[in-house]
C-alpha cells in the first residue's frame, strides 16, 4: 500500500526510471567472448594480449557478464568459439566480443589472425585468419546490444613476408572502417581507419587501459564511455592514436553499470491528475511519432513535465530513427537547388540508375563518408571508384558488382557537405596549430581555425551539421561574433537529442570550477530579450525545448542574460549567467 502524501508525480518519476532507465536490472542475461592472442607462432608475439583479455574478462564477470575467456586460439579454436558463443548470445540484452591480437585489412575487409596463422601469400588470409563479420554473425541473436571491442588495428606483422598474388589487392595500414546494420550494433577500434594501435610499455594497450579505467564507471552510458576511452588513449598516445567507434546505439540509453538515484518524494500537488498518466501509457503502448505528438500538444504547459520530457526523448529517438532510413530522392538535374540529392531511381536490384556528372559526384562523396577512398570527387567513375563501388555494396548486402542500381542508391548516406569531409581531425580534443590548419582544405573554414589557433577545440558531426567545440575564456558577445565571422552561429538546442549529443561530446575539462560543487561549461546561442524572454539568437525566437538546472533560470539576477551548461550537485544541465565571462563556446554549421 502506498503510503499517504506521496504524490502521483513522484510515484510516475520512479516509473519513468524504472522503465526508461533502469537498463541493468531489465538486462537479465549479459554474456562475453573474450579473446586475447599472444603466442603467435609465424609472427611476432605481443606481449600485453594476454593482459589485456584477462582483466577485460574479470571486469566484464564484475559487470554481470557471464564470460568465456579464450587465450592463444589457433584457426579452428576461434571458429569454435564463436560458434558455441553465437548460440550463447540468443536471447541476451547485451552480448560482447572483445578481441586483443593482432589484425589485418584486404581490400577494406578486416580479419581476425589466429596465433597459427601462416600468411605466406595475400590469397591466405581467407583461408587462415576470421573475417569480422563472423564476429558480427555471432551477435546477430542478441536481443539487445551487440558490441565488438577490437584491440587489434596494429601493424600487419606479415608484410614482410606475405607475397602479394595480385596487385590489385589491397592491404592496408591498421583496419578499414565498417558499417555495421542495424540499431543496436557498435564496433569499437582501438585505432580509427589507417592509424596502428600501440601495445604500450605497461601492463595493457593504451585502449584496453583507457577502457579499464572506465568501463566499470557508475552511470556512464555506452556512447559517452566510449568518447571517455578515446580523449584518454589520444592525450596517452601524444596523438597518435586515436580510437573510433561505427555504428549506432538505440534511443534509449544503455549502461553497463547503472547508477540509480532516489527520487524524493512531494507533497501532493492540485495540478497533478490521473487523466496525464492515462494519456502516457496510451501513447507508450501505441508507440507511434503521432501517438506522442499528440500526447504532448495535448499537455504541454499545462501537464506533468516529467512525463512530457520522456515523451519528448521518446519522440526524438523515433524521428532520429526515422531520419536515418531516410532514403535519397530522386534528383534529375545539378543545377536545383531543391534537387542536390543523387541521381533518378525508383526500386530494385539490378535496375539501372542514368547519373549525370553531379550525380556521380555525389555518389564518390557518399561512398567517402561511408569510409571508402573512391578516388576525387570528379563524377567520373574509374578503376577506383568501382573498386569502391564493388567494396560498399558486399558490406550493404547487396549483390556483388561495380555498378550502382537503385538499390545501392537506397541504402547510400545523404550527403554532408563535402566541406566537412576536409576536416581531419573530427572527433579529436586538441590544440589546433598551424600544422592541423594547413591540412584542412576549405578556405571557409582554414578562416575560423587560424581565428583559434592553439586553443582547444573538438569538433563533431550530428544530423548534418558540423560542432565545434572551443575552450576559451570570452564574453558571449565575442562568442558570437566569431561564430558569424566565419558564416556560422553558436548552437541551438532545441531538442532533447541534440541536448543529449553535446553533453557526452563535452569532455571533463571544458568544465571550469566555480565553487566546491559547481563547474561551469561553454555557452550556445540562447540569451535573454527583455521584451521576449529567452529566446535563440539566430532568429529570436522564443525557447520551446529547455533543460533548466533546478532553480534556473534565475530572472531576478541581474544581468545573468545568458546560458551555459553547468554542472551542480552532480547534475548536468542549463544556467543562466553574466555574459562577460563564457568558460567556452559552440559554433554550429547548420546543414
Amino acid at each position: 500500500m502506498l503510503r499517504a502524501g506521496i504524490s502521483v508525480r513522484a510515484l510516475l518519476v520512479a516509473i519513468v526510471l524504472a522503465c526508461c532507465v533502469s537498463a541493468v536490472a531489465q538486462a537479465e542475461k549479459r554474456v562475453a567472448l573474450v579473446i586475447g592472442n599472444s603466442g603467435y607462432e609465424h609472427a611476432p608475439q605481443l606481449p600485453n594480449t594476454k593482459n589485456d583479455a584477462t582483466d577485460m574478462a574479470a571486469a566484464l564477470e564484475r559487470l554481470g557478464f557471464d564470460v568465456t575467456l579464450q587465450l592463444d586460439q589457433g584457426y579452428q579454436g576461434m571458429r569454435i568459439a564463436l560458434s558455441d558463443f553465437a548460440d550463447a548470445a540468443i536471447g541476451a540484452d547485451i552480448a560482447t566480443v572483445f578481441y586483443a591480437g593482432h589484425g589485418i585489412e584486404v581490400d577494406r575487409e578486416n580479419f581476425l589472425i589466429p596465433v597459427d596463422a601462416r600468411l605466406n601469400t595475400d590469397r591466405k588470409v581467407r583461408f587462415e585468419t576470421i573475417a569480422l563479420d563472423d564476429a558480427l554473425l555471432a551477435l546477430e541473436g542478441a536481443k539487445g546490444l551487440q558490441l565488438v571491442i577490437l584491440d587489434a588495428c596494429r601493424e600487419n606483422p606479415f608484410s614482410s613476408s606475405m607475397r602479394r598474388t595480385s596487385a590489385t589487392r589491397s592491404i592496408g595500414r591498421g583496419l578499414a572502417r565498417v558499417q555495421p546494420q542495424g540499431s543496436s550494433v557498435l564496433v569499437a577500434f582501438a585505432a580509427k581507419e589507417g592509424q596502428v594501435a600501440a601495445d604500450g610499455d605497461g601492463r595493457n594497450s593504451p585502449f584496453t587501459e583507457a577502457l579499464l579505467k572506465h568501463v566499470e564507471d557508475p552511470g556512464l552510458e555506452v556512447g559517452r564511455l566510449f568518447r571517455k576511452v578515446r580523449e584518454d588513449v589520444y592525450e596517452a598516445t601524444q596523438g597518435q592514436q586515436q580510437p573510433f567507434t561505427y555504428g549506432s546505439l538505440p534511443g534509449d540509453d544503455i549502461y553497463l553499470k547503472q547508477e540509480v538515484e532516489t527520487q524524493p518524494a512531494e507533497p501532493e500537488s492540485p495540478n497533478v491528475g490521473t487523466a496525464i498518466a492515462a494519456d502516457f501509457r496510451s501513447a507508450a503502448q501505441i508507440g507511434t511519432t503521432e501517438a506522442w505528438v499528440a500526447f504532448i500538444k495535448k499537455h504541454d504547459g499545462v501537464g506533468d513535465e516529467v512525463l512530457l520530457d520522456v515523451a519528448r526523448d521518446k519522440l526524438s529517438s523515433l524521428m532520429t530513427s526515422a531520419a536515418s532510413q531516410n532514403l535519397a530522392t530522386p534528383a534529375h538535374s545539378a543545377g536545383s537547388q531543391e534537387q542536390a540529392e543523387l541521381g533518378s531511381v525508383s526500386s530494385g536490384i539490378g535496375e539501372a540508375v542514368e547519373l549525370d556528372l553531379e550525380g556521380r559526384r555525389q555518389v564518390q562523396l557518399a561512398l567517402t563518408k561511408l569510409g571508402y577512398n573512391p578516388g576525387p570527387a570528379d563524377g567520373v567513375f574509374g578503376a577506383q571508384t568501382r573498386r569502391a563501388i564493388g567494396s560498399a555494396r558486399r558490406e550493404l548486402g547487396l549483390p556483388s558488382g561495380e555498378e550502382v542500381d537503385v538499390a545501392m542508391m537506397r541504402r547510400l548516406p545523404r550527403v554532408i557537405d563535402d566541406r566537412y569531409i576536409n576536416i581531419p581531425w573530427l572527433g579529436t580534443y586538441l590544440s589546433i596549430g598551424k600544422g592541423e590548419i594547413d591540412k584542412i582544405d576549405s578556405p571557409e573554414f582554414k578562416i575560423l581555425f587560424e581565428k583559434l589557433i592553439w586553443r582547444l577545440v573538438i569538433a563533431e558531426l550530428h544530423g548534418g551539421r558540423l560542432l565545434i567545440l572551443v575552450r576559451d575564456i570570452v564574453s558571449w558577445e565575442t562568442a558570437d561574433q566569431v561564430a558569424k565571422s566565419v558564416g556560422g552561429r553558436l548552437v541551438e538546442i532545441r531538442d532533447s537529442e541534440t541536448n543529449r549529443f553535446l553533453k557526452e561530446m563535452i569532455p571533463e575539462r571544458a568544465y571550469a570550477p566555480t565553487g566546491p560543487k559547481t563547474s561551469i561549461g561553454p555557452c550556445f546561442g540562447l540569451h535573454r530579450d527583455q521584451r521576449l524572454g529567452w529566446v535563440w539568437a539566430s532568429d529570436g525566437s522564443r525557447i520551446g525545448y529547455s533543460d533548466w538546472l533546478p532553480n534556473s533560470p534565475d530572472n531576478d539576477k541581474p544581468k545573468a542574460d545568458i546560458v551555459t551548461f553547468q554542472r551542480h550537485n552532480g547534475r548536468l544541465g542549463w544556467a543562466n549567467r553574466d555574459p562577460g565571462h563564457c568558460a567556452g563556446y559552440i559554433i554550429e554549421y547548420p546543414s
